[in-house]
């Protein structure tokens, strides 16, 4: 797999935690949107946040990652409970530092940022560490 695939796994698998989390919640609370729209970014100069031009569209749900085009448009996040209905993510690869900085957010005071290290596999194969958290809404 290419880093750009581990990442997109790795935001595949929190998108899968919280839905297994959302199942332990009130339903009024609403459930977590079904897929986020993932986009990977140039590298920036913000501490915490992808802020770089958007490179590359991915749809991401719990059993499947499609490219999409840039130009296409990405519906507005209406807020369901304490979710929005379409999450946002983003991912940029900071090699002068060795980490891929991930954001996403699933409603609008639910997200995480995380910058993980960069690590290769025996196999020569490129993998991430654990992240360090850098933000939370």
């Amino acid at each position: 797999m290419t880093l750009v695939e581990v990442t997109l796994a790795r935001i595949q698998e929190a998108l899968r935690q919280v839905h297994a989390e959302a199942r332990t919640h009130a339903e009024s609370l609403g459930r977590p949107p079904h897929e986020l729209v993932v986009e990977q970014k140039a590298p920036s100069a913000h501490q915490h946040f992808n802020t770089g031009r958007s490179m590359r569209r991915w749809r991401v749900t719990a059993d499947a990652i499609s490219a999409v085009a840039l130009d296409e448009p990405v519906p507005d996040p209406r807020q369901v409970g304490m979710y929005y209905d379409h999450g946002r993510g983003d991912f940029s690869i900071l090699e002068h530092a060795g980490i891929v900085r991930v954001g996403w957010q699933v409603g609008p005071t639910y997200g995480r940022g995380f910058d993980f290290p960069i690590r290769t596999s025996e196999d020569g194969s490129p993998t991430l560490g654990p992240g360090v958290g850098t933000w939370v809404s």
